[in-house]
């Protein structure tokens, strides 16, 4: 199984690349929580995560499917 992961604003530091997009396979399934583990990005900095386009809320355990694309956005602020 391969899904496709986008971090973004400082998150996309994590994952080396300039654009801040890579992929992540594993031979069992993967949730949200085993995705954010394996970017090294913590739950309390997470503003959305949106699963191939819709908002997720509630992702802990959010199983993922061959081929999902996977955004994560930061907390930020300003002013």
């Amino acid at each position: 199984m391969k899904v496709r992961v986008k971090l973004y604003s400082f998150f996309s530091f994590l994952s080396g690349t300039p654009d801040g997009i890579v992929e992540i396979e594993a031979a069992g399934g993967l949730s949200v929580a085993d995705i954010l583990g394996r970017c090294g990005v913590k739950k309390d900095y997470i503003a959305l995560i949106r699963l191939n386009g819709i908002n997720k809320y509630s992702y802990d355990e959010e199983k993922l499917s061959d081929g999902d694309y996977v955004e994560i956005f930061p907390v930020f602020g300003g002013g």
